[in-house]
C-alpha cells in the first residue's frame, strides 16, 4: 500500500521494500507542490532525521542512508529530500518525486543482487 502523502495524481511509482525492516524507497511522476499540508519542508525546527512511529524507539536506533538498491535510486538520494512526510523523507529530483523510511540498525542488510 501506498503512503497517504503520495499525490492521487502520481504516476509511474516504484517501490522497493525490505519485508524484513522498515526501509522503503520510492519514486514517482508528481509534483512536489501536490504534497499534502501535512508534509514540512526541511528546517532547523525539523530536521531530516529518522522519526520512530512505534515505541520505544529513538532516531538514534535508526540508519540515515538507504541500503536498498533499485536503477531508478541512485546512491545518497535520500540526503536530497527537502520535506517530511511522517517518517517518510521526501524530495524531488530530475523530475521525480521520491521518497525514502530508513531502516533500523539492528535490521541485518542482506546482499542484494545488480539492480536492473
Amino acid at each position: 500500500m501506498l503512503p497517504d502523502w503520495v499525490p492521487d495524481s502520481a504516476t509511474d511509482v516504484r517501490e522497493v521494500v525490505r519485508t524484513t525492516g522498515d526501509e522503503r524507497i520510492l519514486t514517482m511522476t508528481a509534483d512536489l507542490g501536490a504534497l499534502p499540508e501535512s508534509c514540512t519542508p526541511v528546517s532547523a525546527q525539523h530536521p531530516l532525521e529518522p522519526r520512530p512511529e512505534r515505541g520505544e524507539l529513538t532516531a538514534a536506533d535508526y540508519r540515515t542512508t538507504a541500503t536498498l538498491q533499485a536503477s531508478w535510486w541512485d546512491e545518497g538520494t535520500e540526503q536530497s529530500a527537502t520535506a517530511m512526510c511522517g517518517k517518510w523523507w521526501v524530495g524531488s529530483r530530475d523530475g521525480a518525486l521520491f521518497g525514502f523510511t530508513p531502516e533500523l540498525k539492528v535490521v541485518e542488510v542482506e546482499d542484494q543482487p545488480d539492480p536492473a
